[in-house]
């Protein structure tokens, strides 16, 4: 099993979470391994980087 990378939202010019806190598993389609975690970004989170 590969070590798995978290990621952020970079809004702003700042690094931070989805509004949820809440994380996606991406998956490498070759090997069906999770390669990375990203936010789970909303609306909400949208609509906070266009302000």
């Amino acid at each position: 099993m590969t070590e798995s990378r978290e990621y952020r939202n970079l809004i702003g010019g700042e690094l931070g979470p989805a509004e949820s806190g809440s994380l996606l598993d991406s998956i490498n389609p070759t090997t069906g391994e999770v390669w990375a975690r990203v936010p789970a970004s909303s609306r909400a989170d949208a609509n906070f980087a266009a302000n």
